[in-house]
């Protein structure tokens, strides 16, 4: 058990201080020796798949414009403002 300050005063508690839960780490791990290497990557492969139809159907409807498509050969738009000098 630790004792930390807080609020003027102290308390015990068995967290530790300022750490984060690991449970997606976890979870993704877990899926990643579940599903191989080859089954996460067609799992990635299926969300980008339906990533890019979203973005192609938000595209069609009009005033949008996409700054990033996200395929795979573009740019970051991080890269594109500091071309543009934004």
């Amino acid at each position: 058990m630790f004792n930390v300050d807080y609020l003027g005063g102290q308390i015990g508690t068995f967290a530790i201080n300022f750490s984060r839960p690991a449970g997606q780490v976890i979870a993704q791990y877990y899926e990643f020796l579940r599903l191989g290497r080859e089954g996460y990557t067609k799992v990635q492969n299926a969300s980008y798949q339906v990533a890019a139809y979203l973005a192609d159907e938000i595209a069609k409807l009009g005033p949008y414009e996409f700054i990033c498509t996200g395929s795979p050969g573009r740019r970051h738009p991080g890269g594109l403002l500091q071309t543009e000098r934004w």
